[in-house]
């Protein structure tokens, strides 16, 4: 059996052109908090805006710091009220998302939502 190739490539320090500073502001639109329904799955609320954008989810109590997790999606609705809903087996990050909302939620915690829908150039 031929011995592995191993490939190096020696690290060199790159050099930094310019530095460049950005600062970003705008406002969350609160859609209110996320619930169990009678089955224990995650329910948000509604309306959610179907289009691209920011989301926020605030993890409140149940003896914990507070957790924030803000993530981007192409669709809000489809992100918030199907994907982390119910998660498909290959969606990694659904099903991490959705765990951690209903072991949060079950455990007697509080999670808020909020999202910041694009509505183009301003």
């Amino acid at each position: 059996m031929p011995e592995p190739v191993k490939a190096t490539v020696p690290a060199e320090p790159v050099a930094v052109a310019e530095e460049v500073a950005v600062s970003v502001r705008f406002s969350w639109q609160h859609l209110g908090p996320v619930t169990l329904d009678g089955d224990g799955k995650v329910t948000f609320p509604r309306p959610l805006p179907q289009a691209p954008g920011l989301y926020r989810m605030h993890f409140t109590g149940s003896g914990q710091l507070d957790r924030f997790y803000i993530g981007e999606a192409d669709n809000l609705r489809r992100r918030l009220a199907s994907n982390y809903r119910n998660p498909s087996p290959r969606q990694r990050t659904s099903l991490r998302v959705n765990e951690a909302l209903r072991t949060h939620l079950a455990g007697g915690g509080g999670v808020d939502s909020c999202g910041r829908a694009h509505r183009g150039p301003e």
